[in-house]
């Protein structure tokens, strides 16, 4: 098991995983332009596989610091999949000079409940209805002394 970068040849795989999901149902167009915009110009997508198979995926844009995917295939959830995806996206947006790091997610979901666990703070509701939650990064001379 492994997470690697995504690539064009990805996307088909990426559509399968995000439309196997039974909660934050897909509502909006996402074309294959703005994939490939992600993965090459604005962010970075992330795929967790095992003996080839993609598993579940992550992304992140670094012009918004906001974490816009984190899913994995149903039948692979629960097993720290999601929590090694959502790593690398955060870890990633901190390199790339973010101060927070926002998403949003379905309310009600087993995906709001994950986000409470990992630390996230709940900052409001969209206009979608969308719960939006945010990290904020700790300075340097403070996670010294918190270490």
């Amino acid at each position: 098991m492994s997470i690697r970068i995504a690539t064009r040849a990805d996307i088909p795989e990426l559509r399968i995983i995000r439309s196997s999901v039974t909660e934050n149902i897909l509502t909006s167009i996402i074309t294959e332009e703005m994939i490939i915009e992600v993965m090459e110009v604005d962010g970075r997508i992330w795929i967790y596989e095992s003996e080839g198979r993609a598993l579940g995926f992550s992304a992140a844009d670094k012009r918004t610091s906001n974490i816009w995917a984190l899913f994995v295939l149903p039948a692979w959830e629960k097993r720290g999949i999601g929590k090694q995806l959502l790593h690398e996206a955060v870890e990633w947006l901190w390199s790339e000079g973010a101060k927070t790091i926002w998403l949003t997610t379905d309310p009600h979901t087993r995906a709001e409940e994950f986000y409470r666990s990992q630390r996230w703070t709940q900052c409001g509701v969209e206009s979608n209805g969308e719960i939006r939650y945010e990290l904020v990064t700790i300075p340097p001379a403070r996670r010294r002394r918190l270490s």
